[in-house]
């Protein structure tokens, strides 16, 4: 059974969490988000400033790659969701993918620097944002900052999909889902079942 690590990436506001969650369950894998750790951080710990939150966001990419470590090391496939960075996270992922002999699928979404602007401001005043993410302290800051510098695609070995998610109804979602399938993106028991029928 291969074994595949599927990176959902790209900048703040183009609708990784809720496409991670989803297409996770429908492959039946695993799905681990460094927002989520963030928040369970936050509360128990708190945030009082935008310091203190960057703080709790360098601890929870940490413990996300430990949890990515014990799943690699179990031979689980899994989901792994964040605004990664090329910076920061190229290396960290080329490394796994040495050290487990796993495959690396990047599915990176994007769309225009307004569109982020948009989502990010209607977000805020929505008020579905939990307090430890930072732009809650500041939207119009991040607003700003996500249209100068949209979140880059990860150089990293391995295959990537781009996915424009303007607009989220106009997504071919069955046909992804059904690419990524064929890649042999399934969990074990997904495997299993998927024979059975095909006798």
């Amino acid at each position: 059974m291969s074994l595949w690590l599927v990176i959902v990436t790209g900048a703040p506001g183009t609708g990784k969490t809720t496409f991670g969650r989803r297409l996770a369950t429908d492959l039946r894998l695993p799905f681990v988000n460094k927002d989520s750790i963030k928040e369970r951080l936050h509360d128990v710990l708190g945030t009082a400033d935008i310091a203190a939150s960057r703080r709790l966001g360098k601890a929870s990419y940490g413990i996300l790659f430990d949890f990515a470590e014990t799943l690699l090391t179990a031979r689980q496939s899994f989901v792994i969701e964040s605004n990664f960075s090329p910076e920061f996270h190229n290396e960290k992922f080329t490394q796994l993918t040495e050290k487990y002999g796993c495959s690396l699928l990047q599915l990176y979404l994007y769309t225009d620097g307004q569109t982020l602007y948009q989502r990010v401001q209607e977000r805020r005043e929505r008020g579905e944002r939990h307090p430890a993410h930072y732009d809650v302290f500041s939207a119009e800051e991040i607003a700003q900052r996500t249209i100068q510098s949209i979140a880059p695609a990860l150089d990293i070995p391995g295959i990537r999909i781009d996915i424009d998610t303007t607009d989220f109804a106009g997504i071919e979602y069955a046909a992804l889902l059904h690419q990524v399938r064929a890649l042999g993106v399934v969990s074990p028991a997904g495997a299993d079942e998927k024979h059975t029928h095909a006798k």
